[in-house]
């Protein structure tokens, strides 16, 4: 039983009860873990151009490589970040056409892959800095990463995949960074298919005028 608040007078119990309870009589040894069996990250495969753990990494120092605004959103470096600007519609954001790096060689399918990015979101004219994104107080689109893979012939074929989606809790205010980190995977067609043309991924799904 448990008695909350109050007193309790033990010595009214009958006299075969004891008046107290031993909760826990072990003790535990401190353990020793074994660095071997924590999950580890896996080199690329040897025939992939890249070597090492990084498949995809970029700091925005001075260039922006393969990434883009898409189709009428501006990308350019500002602060060592890239910067999208001009976003009219949701699925406008940074583009990264990655089909040189050849995921085909680099990529195993249903393998686990660390996505990490930091992200701010930011109103054009910066009226909104320090309030709740539309994704924090759940009335707009929150961040995802997605998966776009064109098929020959790639004037009618393509498939889109959303791979991550950033939880609104995490979301943040307007004007400050905040961290969208993910475990994704690609599927086997995705990578093997022959008639993949061309493998893009893209951040959309925000608020235009962010």
């Amino acid at each position: 039983f448990v008695v909350a608040g109050g007193r309790l007078d033990v010595r009214a119990l009958p006299a075969g009860c004891r008046t107290w309870t031993k909760i826990l009589d072990k003790v535990i040894e401190k353990p020793t873990k074994d660095p071997d069996t924590f999950p580890q990250f896996q080199t690329l495969p040897a025939a992939c151009p890249t070597q090492g753990i990084h498949f995809i990494r970029e700091d925005f120092a001075t260039t922006y490589g393969n990434w883009t605004g898409a189709k009428g959103a501006y990308a350019s470096i500002s602060g060592d970040a890239l910067r999208v600007t001009n976003r009219q519609i949701m699925w406008q954001g940074p583009w990264l056409d990655y089909t040189v790096m050849q995921p085909g060689l680099c990529l195993l399918p249903d393998q686990d892959y660390l996505f990490s990015v930091r992200l701010k979101l930011d109103k054009a004219d910066g009226s909104d800095h320090g309030t709740l994104t539309a994704c924090a107080n759940s009335t707009g689109p929150c961040p995802r990463l997605v998966s776009l893979i064109g098929h020959l012939p790639t004037s009618v074929r393509a498939s889109h995949r959303e791979l991550a989606k950033l939880d609104y809790r995490y979301a943040g205010n307007y004007g400050e960074y905040i961290d969208f980190t993910a475990t994704i995977k690609f599927k086997e067609s995705e990578l093997t298919e022959h008639d993949n043309a061309y493998y893009i991924l893209y951040l959309d799904n925000v608020d235009p005028g962010v």
